[in-house]
């Protein structure tokens, strides 16, 4: 009787165990996921802020949808032992792994107060980016600002 009880518990043990370390790994994941998709959005963000004025409100010269890869070095990973023959470490018997990808939607907008002096000047930008997780869970994240038209861009050059 003893024996089972000890059995149970050290079963119990190793479950709980396998439970935290999947719980962490996952978050650790979810954290390299989010990190990246602050730094698309935010270099983005950085590369709209030097459009001028007239290429900021012309609605064709800015794309309003992008692809980003999780890793811009090697955008179509293999696995070792699984993978085409074409990525890194890929010896294997085909079928690669499918690569993460932040899908991006960029809007310009009016801004919000319309009520206001300087709104017909002030443009709101926003950045959402869209992706399903390593896990298969679909994530979302979006980075919001304005550009004006006497703003930054005017001194840069």
């Amino acid at each position: 009787m003893e024996a089972t009880v000890a059995v149970a518990v050290v079963g119990v043990v190793v479950i709980a165990l396998y439970t935290a370390l999947t719980f962490g790994f996952n978050q650790v994941q979810f954290g390299r996921e989010d990190m990246r998709a602050t730094q698309i959005m935010v270099r983005t963000m950085d590369q709209l802020r030097l459009f001028n004025w007239d290429q900021a409100t012309n609605s064709t010269t800015i794309p309003t949808t992008f692809l980003e890869p999780f890793n811009p070095d090697d955008p179509t990973p293999d696995i070792p032992g699984h993978g085409n023959g074409h990525g890194k470490g890929g010896k294997g018997k085909g079928g690669t792994i499918p690569p993460l990808v932040y899908s991006g939607n960029i809007s310009i907008d009016p801004f919000p107060e319309s009520a206001l002096v300087y709104s017909p000047d002030v443009r709101q930008v926003t950045v959402k980016l869209d992706w399903t997780s390593a896990s298969g869970k679909a994530r979302s994240r979006s980075l919001t600002t304005f550009i004006a038209r006497y703003g930054l861009q005017n001194y840069l050059y």
